[in-house]
């Protein structure tokens, strides 16, 4: 996905390995709990770019626009970094925040603004794009807080230069799929929701990104620059989910999709 950001293992004195000290195994539930005990289990986790690195999907070096032929595509994109799927996360990270208290199971959860059906891509900024916003709200029973309740972004399909798939990475370790369903990120370990990342425009919970109510993410997948001569062609699905760590149960999803090609004279 362009240059990517270098992981380095925190310090043990950095907020996340402060906060990663603070779990302990649960054998209850199979997850992790918070201060030693299993009263409340998230058992989701993922790794982060840390903070202040630059963002995974930086496509400023891909000599992709302009005239000519296209001299810089290959369709490796690991490589290449043509195709973005994962918009989030643009502005600097800052430090992480502190560890939530009184996590409990949220009592419920609703979208306030999501995709639905097909969105057509199109040509802006010398890109073939398409720019979606996903947020919700959160429901938790006082003194509780939201910290349970995550958003997650699930994709498949895939995208084409003149024919070819782009061969798209995921999280680490996942590509783009055509059918099979996989969590939206960077090789970086970039996901929406993730509570334990420090929250960023486009990618956040508002006030309080460990224990804050409402989620609030944008993502605008496509070509970031697309060249003459050539045919660009999106096809994927997307899937949304306001969902509780805690039993893996989802309040409410939606899914949408992204279609659409163009052929630059």
């Amino acid at each position: 996905m362009g240059r990517l950001a270098t992981l380095e293992r925190p310090s043990e004195h950095s907020p996340l390995a402060q906060a990663a000290a603070m779990h302990t195994a649960c054998p209850k539930c199979g997850g992790a709990s918070t201060g030693g005990t299993c009263a409340e289990c998230d058992q989701e986790t993922a790794t982060f770019a840390p903070p202040g690195a630059r963002p995974a999907n930086d496509f400023s070096q891909v000599p992709l626009h302009g005239g000519g032929p296209m001299a810089g595509y290959n369709p490796d994109e690991s490589r290449s970094g043509e195709f973005v799927t994962f918009d989030g996360g643009l502005l600097p990270m800052g430090p992480a925040g502190p560890v939530a208290t009184n996590r409990c199971s949220p009592t419920g959860a609703q979208f306030t603004s999501i995709p639905s059906g097909t969105l057509t891509p199109a040509l802006v900024g010398g890109g073939f794009r398409t720019t979606f916003r996903m947020e919700g709200n959160f429901s938790a029973a006082i003194p509780c807080t939201c910290a349970l309740g995550v958003y997650r972004q699930y994709i498949r399909g895939y995208a084409k230069v003149d024919g070819t798939a782009v061969n798209h990475p995921l999280l680490p370790g996942t590509t783009l799929h055509p059918t099979t369903y996989q969590e939206d990120g960077t090789p970086a370990g970039e996901a929406y929701g993730h509570r334990e990342a420090p929250g960023v425009s486009g990618n956040r919970y508002r006030d309080d990104q460990a224990g804050g109510c409402t989620f609030e993410g944008r993502d605008t997948p496509g070509f970031p620059n697309v060249a003459p001569g050539h045919t660009f062609e999106i096809n994927l699905d997307f899937r949304g989910e306001l969902k509780d760590t805690t039993n893996g149960n989802v309040f409410t999803s939606s899914t949408w999709s992204v279609v659409g090609s163009v052929t630059i004279p």
